[in-house]
């Protein structure tokens, strides 16, 4: 049981952390959102929390973005390995989750576990 709540809320966080990711650098047609909302609305998600600690000010974002200044946006999170940070702590949180389902026993369910684990942050942009 406690092996499952931790592969929940593992994969949870990092579908979050992709969904925040893709929501920056996915085009509209391809996400299905408006790209960039998060930052324009000033939400405090991971890529934000993470930028802000890399010395990255969002506040000027807040506003309606052009496709150009949101090229220049991740351009600039992307030289400040604000992306990279943010996408390899999903990563290392799918690798805890599946790592945590070793205690099951070898199984067509725990291999499916796995395989929607890496699923939810190989989704892409």
């Amino acid at each position: 049981m406690d092996a499952l709540y931790t592969y929940g809320c593992s994969i949870g966080a990092a579908f979050q952390i992709q969904d925040d990711i893709i929501d920056l650098m996915a085009p509209p047609e391809q996400s299905g959102k408006d790209q960039a909302s998060d930052i324009r609305e000033g939400k405090q998600t991971i890529l934000a929390i993470t930028a802000r600690e890399k010395g990255v000010d969002l506040a000027p974002y807040r506003r309606k973005l052009d496709p150009d200044e949101i090229k220049a946006l991740i351009a600039l999170l992307e030289q400040k390995d604000v992306i990279a940070e943010v996408q390899g702590t999903a990563d290392s949180m799918v690798r805890d989750a599946i790592n945590g389902l070793s205690v099951l026993r070898d199984c067509p369910e725990r291999q499916l576990l796995s395989e929607l684990a890496y699923f939810f942050v190989q989704r892409g942009y």
